[in-house]
């Protein structure tokens, strides 16, 4: 990393930017960012990301970075770069913020009607330096280098989907990195890795399946193996591997264009009837209760302004999650044990999820992915922003996160409209 004219660690700098000079993908991010409505001072608001789109324009941005930051993470190795963010906390902090953490106001925004700009603050600003290490090819694997957002942590995927994606362990990505396990997963869930085949887009895996399609009738399926298509099905959720043993699956939600499956390949829908037989409440239910309840209420302040159908909020408001140390399950007459952070109904119509006997732990993102999925479900919509609205409350600590809305939103009432 000397060659870059850097010392012990790469040099802090404060990036400038005019408004038409923000790079484009950058700008995407920023949109995606935003809560809605965005309310900036002296009354300006966008109501959402197509008002902002249509009627907005950036006027100028200042982040922190640092000097050379992407021909760094372009040429530097790999595991220099890993070292360079277990010795900078600055860095470390960035890869796991969603958003900006050193200057207040980093991202000034008017209507092009408007001759000034408004300041936006920077808990509505996506981390620059997160931004730029998840499109970044900085890691190294083989003869070629790969982003974050091409990597799905999977190994037994391999090669096969190269270049498009590249499954390969945790441990094998972070082998030269000394971080503690809940910084891994944040920087994991920040830097946009792909958990499993679940979290893919859509778009991306439409393309992947008719890319893999061949031309025998038979279509790539997530065991990594071809099949027949008649053979395949199409799961909105995920199943126990005894349960999904005999079936040949990909994984479409229904609510994120499942319907397109069955027009592209004419595939079914799985729908094994499973339920919970028995199970056995985790130690840490009780607390679970208090703070998810306070979670589903943070994220109706949140998002009811953009998602307005009240009876999707009350399915919502009146669903319930027990974590369980252990569950059998009921599968074609015959009980079967569940896998951690897979879930199912018992017969009182509550999402029981097995967690085993560890605390559950905010930043993983298996957990994290499993309790938004069964939210996903209930409310039944896909929105790229209340999944990131969810995984910025979960984190919060119990009881911080009453006082983080009050003080984001600058409302001491703002609690009351979550009754």
């Amino acid at each position: 990393m000397a060659k870059f004219g850097v010392r012990f660690v790469p040099i802090r700098e404060e990036a400038s930017f005019k408004g038409r000079q923000i790079p484009q993908r950058y700008k995407e991010a920023l949109y995606a960012h935003f809560t809605y409505p965005l309310q900036l001072d002296s009354g300006t608001v966008f109501a959402n990301e197509s008002v902002i789109r249509t009627e907005g324009e950036f006027v100028a941005l200042k982040v922190a970075s640092y000097k050379n930051l992407e021909d760094i993470l372009s040429n530097a190795k790999t595991s220099d770069l890993l070292l360079w963010i277990t010795k900078d906390d600055f860095l470390k902090n960035c890869l796991m913020a969603k958003y900006e953490t050193s200057i207040d106001y980093p991202l000034t925004v008017k209507r092009k009607i408007q001759i000034n700009g408004r300041q936006v603050p920077r808990n509505q600003v996506r981390n620059y330096i997160a931004h730029t290490f998840t499109f970044a090819k900085w890691i190294q694997i083989g003869e070629k280098r790969y982003s974050p957002n091409q990597i799905i942590l999977d190994e037994k995927i391999g090669m096969q989907l190269e270049p498009r994606l590249i499954g390969k362990r945790i441990d094998f990505i972070f082998a030269d990195f000394s971080a503690e396990d809940y910084e891994i997963n944040a920087i994991i869930g920040n830097l946009g890795f792909i958990s499993d085949f679940s979290k893919i887009e859509p778009s991306a895996l439409y393309a992947i399946l008719n890319e893999l399609s061949n031309d025998n009738g038979r279509l790539y399926c997530f065991d990594g193996k071809f099949h027949k298509v008649q053979e395949v099905r199409y799961a909105d959720k995920s199943f126990p591997d005894r349960v999904r043993a005999n079936h040949c699956l990909i994984h479409l939600p229904k609510n994120r264009g499942a319907k397109k499956a069955e027009t592209w390949f004419g595939i079914k829908e799985f729908q094994p009837d499973v339920t919970v037989r028995s199970f056995e409440e985790s130690s840490y239910n009780r607390q679970f209760q208090e703070d998810f309840h306070d979670l589903l209420k943070g994220l109706y302040i949140e998002n009811c302004h953009q998602i307005t159908d009240e009876k999707r909020w009350r399915s919502v408001k009146n669903m319930r999650i027990v974590l369980a140390s252990s569950i059998n399950l009921s599968f074609d007459e015959t009980e079967q044990s569940c896998e951690v952070y897979q879930y199912a109904k018992d017969d009182t119509g509550q999402y029981v999820l097995m967690i085993g006997h560890e605390k559950p732990d905010p930043f993983d993102e298996r957990l994290t992915s499993a309790l938004f999925e069964i939210v996903r479900t209930v409310i039944n919509i896909d929105d790229p922003a209340l999944g990131s609205s969810f995984r910025d409350l979960w984190k919060f600590p119990g009881g911080m996160l009453r006082k983080a809305l009050v003080q984001r939103n600058e409302d001491e009432n703002i609690w009351q409209v979550g009754r």
